[in-house]
C-alpha cells in the first residue's frame, strides 16, 4: 500500500513552473528559427502566383484573339501601382477602372509582387488570325525582398516564364 501511495503523490505533482518555462523557452527559440524560412516560402510563392497569373491571362489573350477573330490589346503600367488590362479591338488604359473591357489587373490582387520592368516598344497585340504578338516583349515582376521572375511574350504568341541570370531560389529555369 506505501508503494501504490508513493507513486500516486509522484503522479499528482504535475509540472513545475521552471519545466514549463523551459519548453516555452525552447519552443520560441525554434520558432525564432524557423520564421525566415517561413517568410521566405510566403516571398517566393507570392512572387510565382502573381507571374503564373500574368502568363495565363496573356495566355488568355491569345486564345480570345483567335476564338473571337479580334485585336486583343495588353496594357501595361509598371512600377508600385502596376497594372495591366486587356481589351477587344482597342488599346485601354489599365489605370482605369473598367477601361479595359476582357480583363483588369492590378497590384492589390498580388501583394507582395511588382511588375517592375516592360520592354514592350509598344502595347503589344493579339493577331486574332495566327495568334502572333506584334511587338514581342518581357514583362520582370519583383517580389518584396528582390527575388524576380520574367515573363516572355514570343512573335509567334507563345508565353513563358524564366527567371533572370543571378537570380536564385525562385524555380524556374534560368533565362
Amino acid at each position: 500500500m506505501a508503494v501504490l501511495s508513493a507513486a500516486r503523490r509522484r503522479c499528482d505533482r504535475g509540472v513545475t513552473l521552471v519545466e514549463l518555462l523551459v519548453v516555452v523557452g525552447l519552443i520560441a527559440v525554434l520558432a525564432s528559427l524557423a520564421a525566415p524560412s517561413f517568410t521566405d516560402s510566403i516571398d517566393k510563392y507570392r512572387l510565382k502566383g502573381a507571374a503564373e497569373t500574368l502568363q495565363a491571362d496573356l495566355q488568355l489573350a491569345r486564345m480570345m484573339a483567335l476564338r473571337n477573330g479580334q485585336n486583343v490589346h495588353l496594357n501595361v503600367a509598371t512600377g508600385a501601382s502596376w497594372c495591366y488590362g486587356l481589351n477587344v479591338n482597342a488599346a485601354c488604359d489599365c489605370t482605369t477602372a473598367s477601361s479595359c473591357s476582357l480583363k483588369q489587373v492590378n497590384y492589390q490582387s498580388s501583394p507582395g509582387a511588382t511588375l517592375s520592368a516592360n520592354t514592350f516598344a509598344s502595347g503589344p497585340v493579339f493577331d486574332p488570325v495566327r495568334g502572333v504578338v506584334t511587338p514581342a516583349g518581357t514583362l520582370v515582376m519583383t517580389s518584396a525582398v528582390g527575388k524576380q521572375v520574367q515573363v516572355n511574350v514570343s512573335l509567334i504568341g507563345k508565353v513563358g516564364i524564366c527567371t533572370p541570370s543571378g537570380v536564385t531560389g525562385v524555380g524556374y529555369q534560368t533565362c
